[in-house]
């Protein structure tokens, strides 16, 4: 599903793309504001899932637009999709 998602924003329009990375990143921005007012972990969860998306769907256009070989964007796209694994994990080994 959210593949799906992605694919939809990367594919059918590019303003589309340009507004989700731009709402992600302003959302991120006020999220990190409320944390410091109200010190919740919970909200710092939220965080983390928003930038995680902003920080995905920001390297993934860059591969897109600089990455012209298969290979090299295979191995780009995997290394990606891995690393957020390992930052998931991180963050679920923190929280429980």
């Amino acid at each position: 599903m959210l593949n799906n998602l992605l694919k939809t924003i990367h594919s059918k329009d590019g303003f589309l793309h340009w507004g989700v990375q731009r709402f992600s990143a302003i959302f991120t921005l006020v999220l990190f504001l409320t944390i410091f007012l109200s010190d919740s972990f919970f909200l710092l969860g939220v965080v983390f899932i928003i930038l995680s998306y902003h920080i995905v769907t920001g390297i993934s256009t860059l591969l897109d637009d600089y990455v012209h070989g298969s290979v090299e964007h295979l191995t780009g796209t995997t290394l990606l999709r891995i690393s957020i694994l390992f930052a998931l994990k991180a963050l679920f080994i923190i929280f429980i």
